[in-house]
């Protein structure tokens, strides 16, 4: 089996571990213009995914939060068929969970039943997903975060670790969600929050 992860920072070493134990007989190839050992792992610029040679290799997508528009790029540009979803053994899933192509769900994290997770989404530890909840393309949900049912969140945003989203609350697109916010109403596309209780404010002071 080969398998390619695109970006090399912090995430892509994390996910490669995690590959590593659940396919310890693949040969690795690493993609990133800022990396030139990989040890153990071949290492490729950044767009030679493009290539030929690498078709028949399974990717993953090693990008962070600060490229959830790329992570959304990424899904379209390779296809899902080259794109499976990563789940750590230990997560807990429900009945009816559906999990997008390119989507990685770290260690630990509860997806209740008739989740929905949609493509290149990152899951991380301790993550409680409850019932009906959708989750939009290349949105990034950081360590310990709980999401009540039905809760309705779009695409490329950023949920900060320790935030409580309330049940059926929705979430726009491009939205940024601060550390240890609670989220008990509606939050608009392209806007930031953070506290409890719930502010909106400057997406630089929520990072």
């Amino acid at each position: 089996m080969q398998i390619g992860i695109i970006g090399y920072g912090d995430l892509g070493r994390q996910l490669r571990a995690f590959l590593q134990q659940q396919y310890p007989d693949a040969v690795f190839t690493v993609f990133d213009d800022y990396t030139s050992v990989a040890e153990g792992a071949a290492v490729a610029p950044f767009d030679a995914y493009l290539q030929d040679k690498y078709a028949g290799s399974q990717f993953y997508i090693g990008l962070g939060y600060k490229h959830l528009s790329k992570r959304e790029a990424l899904v379209t540009a390779i296809g899902i068929q080259q794109l499976q979803p990563f789940v750590h053994p230990s997560v807990v899933q429900g009945v009816d969970v559906q999990i997008g192509a390119g989507s990685f769900i770290y260690p630990g994290a509860i997806l209740d039943h008739q989740a929905n997770i949609g493509n290149g989404v990152l899951i991380n530890n301790g993550v409680i997903v409850s019932h009906e909840t959708n989750i939009g393309d290349a949105t990034y949900v950081s360590p310990g975060v709980v999401i009540c049912g039905k809760a309705q969140i779009g695409k490329r945003c950023f949920i900060g670790a320790g935030a409580i989203i309330s049940n059926g609350v929705t979430i726009g697109d491009d939205v940024v969600v601060g550390i240890g916010s609670v989220i008990t109403k509606n939050v608009p596309s392209g806007t930031s929050v953070i506290g409890n209780p719930m502010r909106f404010t400057d997406k630089l002071n929520v990072l």
